[in-house]
């Protein structure tokens, strides 16, 4: 670890506060009477919902004005993190797309927790989003590998 590293004490409070909103969450769903397992299909609802959370935050874009200030250049393009401190650590956080992943699986559920309708609205649409990119990717590769076809028939 350099001086310009952040410190065991920054992820620690990062930590902290990630497992006192996990704490929150559980206390909430349980005065609320939510204390059981969603189902399967609520799962893959609000995996892909994070996944899209996710993938947005600290990959694209249009997520590029949240990694900003914590990385170094502008943010549009995979850039490292900030050296140093509380900034850094929180760099770090922003660019790793399982780490936000884990964020916004929190923020999800509390979201689902604190506001069902409000909850289910969000999911579903991150959700739909998070399908999409998975239907993209299909498409672009049947695409390529069509293409690729394509060129080597013509070329024989």
């Amino acid at each position: 670890m350099t001086v310009a590293d952040p410190r065991p004490q920054d992820y620690a409070a990062l930590n902290l506060v990630h497992s006192g909103l996990l704490a929150a969450t559980a206390v909430l769903a349980r005065r609320h009477g939510q204390a059981s397992a969603p189902s399967v299909g609520e799962m893959a609802q609000l995996s892909l919902a994070a996944f899209s959370i996710a993938k947005a935050v600290s990959r694209e874009k249009i997520g590029a004005w949240v990694r900003e200030p914590f990385v170094e250049g502008d943010g549009h393009r995979e850039a490292p993190p900030v050296a140093g401190g509380m900034r850094g650590a929180i760099g770090e956080l922003v660019t790793c797309s399982r780490c936000v992943g884990a964020w916004s699986a929190l923020s999800l559920v509390a979201l689902r927790t604190a506001s069902p309708a409000a909850g289910q609205v969000a999911t579903t649409v991150f959700a739909t989003a998070g399908a999409n990119d998975f239907l993209q990717a299909g498409f672009r590769l049947v695409c390529t590998r069509a293409n690729a076809l394509a060129a080597r028939s013509d070329g024989s």
